[in-house]
């Protein structure tokens, strides 16, 4: 599976479908790799999808924002996760305005490209 267009992505994920779920090996090589600094850190997850991984980093302590330009990845990312302590944001990383994302930076960028897997 090769998208390439906004409107591929979003109908993928309108349709119900995802990727595989973050792996404990993945899980552990993070947490060997990129724990947050002391007191937490910032992070930002480009290509969020229904946000598995932004999930999983802020439950080890990052504040992350998840950017995703698929409308229908953030509408279930939000519905799915309301108070999982992660900024949803629907923008397109390379062409719209980014305005909102953290002016400060952040200590970890991640981009994170799982297999799919077919809707259950």
């Amino acid at each position: 599976m090769e998208y390439s267009e906004r409107q591929e992505w979003d109908q993928h994920y309108a349709d119900g479908k995802g990727f595989r779920r973050l792996s404990e090996r993945e899980k552990a090589l993070l947490a060997e790799r990129a724990a947050p600094p002391g007191g937490g850190g910032r992070a930002v997850e480009v290509g969020s999808g229904a946000g598995d991984l932004a999930l999983h980093l802020a439950s080890v302590g990052y504040r992350v924002d998840a950017v995703d330009f698929a409308e229908s990845a953030i509408t279930r990312a939000r519905a799915g996760h309301p108070d999982a302590g992660v900024r949803w944001i629907c923008a397109d990383i390379e062409h719209d305005d980014v305005a909102g994302l953290d002016p400060g930076g952040y200590d970890l960028v991640v981009i994170w490209t799982p297999s799919w897997v077919p809707p259950a």
